[in-house]
């Protein structure tokens, strides 16, 4: 359990905002990465000029990468879902990674 540790493009709101966290941070992070590699972006690249506490500042109000983005690929409306899923303010509303794999899954079959 340490603050503050890491890239904060990828890191949950409740890292920032409470002492004690859990796993679904690491959900999060993984929805933002998702999100890269699927759209083919850097998080939060329309705001390269602002500074880092601009960013995080907007990301504890809500701000996410634009899940439109992700539009050209197979089950893009599907993985849509699961990214924002993912990066939910709520922490309790992400799924865990089990119910991740069996999205995946899902995708294939």
């Amino acid at each position: 359990m340490t603050k503050m540790v890491g890239e904060f493009y990828y890191m949950a709101p409740e890292i920032v905002e409470v002492s004690k966290y859990t796993e679904k941070c690491d959900v999060y992070s993984f929805g933002i990465i998702l999100w890269e590699v699927m759209s083919r972006k850097k998080p939060f690249n329309n705001l390269e000029n602002e500074t880092s506490y601009f960013i995080l500042n907007k990301v504890m109000k809500g701000l996410r990468p634009d899940v439109n983005d992700v539009n050209v690929i197979q089950n893009a409306e599907r993985i849509k879902l699961l990214i924002t899923n993912c990066w939910d303010p709520n922490p309790k509303k992400r799924p865990d990674m089990h119910e991740l794999i069996t999205s995946f899954t899902s995708f294939v079959n």
